[in-house]
């Protein structure tokens, strides 16, 4: 929902941006372009464009009406401006006759009644170009008036986009937001392990049971890990094991026959004895108490685990190591258990 929401934020400003600009088409982002064919998105470029469309004809429509009583303002102007001349011309001519009927007066050469019509149409000539000179300064004025309305109405478009423009913005700030803490809320959603592998001893069977903090939930055997085998070594024999000793491992689950020993070598020996409780066994009707053994932990590691591509191994399959020590001879071998002997018999208890 707040993704499709931001679609539609991200549609409605690429046609505010186009009005603020005052192009003629829409430019939509590329992510939006390329998802065109999801229906919200489709459906939402069909709004807006019909709407630019919608908004974009009124205004022509306004402005070309404007502009065309611009040109009847100015036909008007430039008759205004011919009856202007021809009026100059007229009172030209009736100045001159007045002035030569006023030197005739003088003299008592010419009728008085024709003086006085001569400088009536003096002054009505006057008074009608000053008339016209009125009509053609007003004239004027209605052009730039109406051309300040084609601006006014440019800027309030630009004006008005650039609000709705910072609203979207604000809102598409809000709802990115939110969209970051309900991404948060959905990646917990799903269980992730750190390492690809496959399920081993799962704890939770219910459907839309309740997960409590630190519980395990399942152990996850991996994939790509190198083949780790485990070993115990008695204490005894503890010193005679070395770090990068090598070692011989056969697999005792598969046939012996026709699976050979594999060769290894001893990556980690624990560092401390490792105790582990053992279940008694019954002897007629009673039960023994359960017994606790000792031991150290050596993990060797394959040297070419290639071979083992075929064999379907398991977590907890059985296996027999044979870790080379130090070389003895067959005379030491031999005496070792009565030296050791002899070595206890003469001490003090």
């Amino acid at each position: 929902l707040i993704t499709k929401q931001l679609d539609e934020i991200a549609i409605r400003t690429a046609r505010l941006t186009a009005e603020i600009e005052g192009r003629s088409t829409l430019e939509f982002p590329a992510d939006i372009v390329r998802r065109s064919s999801a229906p919200h998105i489709a459906a939402s470029i069909a709004t807006e464009a019909a709407l630019f469309k919608s908004r974009q004809t009124g205004r022509e429509q306004q402005i070309a009406q404007l502009r065309e009583r611009i040109t009847q303002l100015r036909q008007q102007a430039s008759g205004i401006e011919a009856q202007i001349a021809a009026r100059s011309s007229e009172l030209d001519l009736a100045g001159k006759e007045r002035d030569a009927l006023d030197a005739l007066e003088g003299k008592n050469l010419v009728n008085i009644a024709k003086i006085t019509v001569a400088r009536r149409t003096v002054a009505q000539l006057e008074g009608s170009l000053a008339e016209a000179t009125a009509q053609a300064a007003q004239v004027r004025a209605k052009i730039s008036e109406t051309e300040l309305q084609i601006l006014e109405i440019e800027q309030n478009v630009r004006t008005e986009a650039g609000k709705d423009l910072r609203d979207q913005q604000v809102k598409a700030a809000e709802l990115s937001e939110r969209r970051i803490s309900a991404e948060d809320q959905l990646k917990r959603i799903d269980i992730r392990a750190p390492q690809a592998g496959i399920v081993h001893q799962s704890s939770v069977h219910t459907v839309g049971g309740v997960i409590g903090p630190v519980e395990q939930l399942m152990l996850v055997v991996p994939k790509d890990e190198r083949l780790v085998v485990e070993a115990k070594i008695a204490p005894q024999s503890i010193d005679q094991i070395r770090l990068g000793a090598p070692a011989r491992i056969r697999f005792s689950a598969f046939d012996h026959r026709t699976t050979p020993e594999f060769k290894a070598k001893v990556a980690r020996v624990s560092a401390d004895l490792v105790t582990e409780q053992q279940p008694g066994k019954s002897v007629g009707a009673q039960v023994a108490t359960p017994a606790v053994a000792a031991f150290y932990t050596v993990r060797l590691e394959l040297a070419d685990a290639a071979p083992l591509k075929d064999l379907k191994l398991v977590p907890g399959m059985p296996a027999e190591v044979h870790i080379t020590t130090e070389e003895r001879t067959a005379m030491s071998f031999m005496m070792k258990p009565l030296s050791d002997q002899f070595h206890r018999a003469f001490r003090e208890r």
